[in-house]
């Protein structure tokens, strides 16, 4: 399905790629807009609900350690816990990191990341092992 996906959409462009919209057409759509959230036909979305740069106020962050303060794990909540993150239920499971195995190097200009076999070849030409931490 995911291939049949991909080669149906490989090709497709949008009806309306490239074209403006009027002023008078974005008056439209707007008053449209605002006449249906009046109408209560369509809800305005909480803004906030998921904004993760979002602070909370020192009043709230007192309450919060308030309540965890003195609180502990029991051992069986603790075991529960370790057994349902165990085997195929662990989010890493047959998952492989996305450096595994390889290397970095650097020309004090680039960093880059290179299969181990290959390092001799960028040692000869001037590459150093390791990441270079200066900005240019």
């Amino acid at each position: 399905m995911s291939k049949a996906a991909k080669i149906r959409t490989k090709n497709y462009i949008p009806w309306n790629k490239g074209k403006n919209i009027s002023k008078e057409t974005k008056n439209k759509i707007s008053n449209t807009l605002k006449s249906r959230y009046a109408l209560g036909e369509i809800s305005i979305p909480k803004k906030d609900r998921y904004k993760k740069d979002r602070s909370l106020s020192k009043e709230t962050k007192v309450k919060i350690s308030k309540s965890k303060k003195g609180r502990s794990i029991s051992e069986e909540t603790k075991f529960k816990l370790s057994k349902a993150l165990k085997g195929e239920n662990n989010p890493m499971y047959h998952k492989v990191p996305w450096n595994k195995g390889k290397m970095w190097v650097n020309n004090l200009i680039t960093n880059k990341l290179i299969l181990p076999e290959d390092l001799d070849t960028y040692l000869q030409n001037g590459w150093s092992k390791g990441r270079s931490t200066q900005n240019y």
